[in-house]
């Protein structure tokens, strides 16, 4: 088995998948571990996936490396290179968006919660340049030297994409358990959950 693995592995055969099969093949029940065999002209099958010239060449050196009565035959199958990498690469935090965030001032520590349904980036631009209502464009208006050792950094996620539905209740729960002193909130409902 080793030898067997050692010939793939130097035929360029992936070995992610050689270990997957091995494990595969020797965690079966012992009936099944035998591979299918022909007896009328006494030919062995196992299934590897193909990798082009290298599944042939692999192929005649397991026939030489084998030296048996055997027949061996490869059954080369295709496999989806989808399978070898992540489904998806992560999405920046920059291009996230219903999200419920955090600021915290780098220059007193002052904090402020929101949500967002556009991108995270959109949102901390406006609290930063444009949004004159911003409780965020105030502090800095009021405290220079606060806008002076404000970085990107001072902004963070605290919850992944959800929905708009939940989006609210979030951000209100957050403000709720942490009172950030530059939530200023004019109007406010109160909710009530009952179980």
């Amino acid at each position: 088995m080793i030898k067997l693995s050692d010939t793939l592995k130097r035929n360029s055969f992936p070995s992610h998948i050689i270990d997957k099969t091995f494990m595969r093949y020797l965690n079966k029940p012992s009936d099944q571990k035998k591979p299918q065999i022909n007896d009328e002209n006494n030919t062995r099958y196992f299934k590897l996936p193909f990798i082009g010239q290298y599944s042939r060449i692999t192929e005649l050196k397991l026939r030489q490396l084998l030296e048996t009565d055997l027949n061996i035959k490869l059954v080369f199958t295709s496999f989806k290179i989808k399978n070898m990498f992540r489904f998806k690469d992560r999405t920046p935090d920059a291009l996230k968006s219903m999200v419920v965030y955090q600021f915290t001032c780098a220059g007193c520590n002052s904090c402020y919660i929101g949500e967002t349904s556009r991108h995270f980036s959109t949102r901390i631009k406006e609290h930063t340049v444009s949004d004159k209502n911003s409780h965020n464009f105030k502090h800095f208006s009021q405290s220079p030297s606060c806008r002076g050792m404000y970085t990107p950094s001072c902004f963070r996620i605290w919850t992944p994409r959800i929905a708009l539905l939940i989006l609210n209740f979030k951000e209100a729960i957050y403000i709720s358990k942490n009172k950030p002193d530059l939530n200023k909130q004019l109007n406010h409902f109160n909710t009530f959950l009952t179980l």
